[in-house]
């Protein structure tokens, strides 16, 4: 019981020193990987809104106005005495 319970101290002391030395290397790397994101994150943010004025809004509408002729009993297909 006591080798086990000086193993666990060895572990942990060994693992603090780890993470110890191994922070400022991390911020450099997630630097360097923002960076390299920095160019498709713009790219992805003009897309986006590209997306959202050529194709999302028009397909939005459209299914509003599908959803109310379909409420209304209008529209393609919808209301009393459809095709048979």
């Amino acid at each position: 019981m006591k080798f086990k319970f000086c193993y666990v101290i060895l572990l942990l002391l060994i693992g603090a020193f780890a993470l110890a030395e191994a922070q400022p290397a991390g911020g450099r790397v997630r630097r360097q990987n923002m960076e390299q994101m920095k160019p498709w994150m713009e790219w992805g943010s003009k897309y986006g809104q590209i997306m959202a004025t050529t194709v999302i809004m028009p397909a939005a509408q459209e299914a509003a106005s599908i959803a109310s002729a379909g409420r209304e009993g209008g529209g393609e297909g919808g209301g009393e005495g459809g095709q048979r």
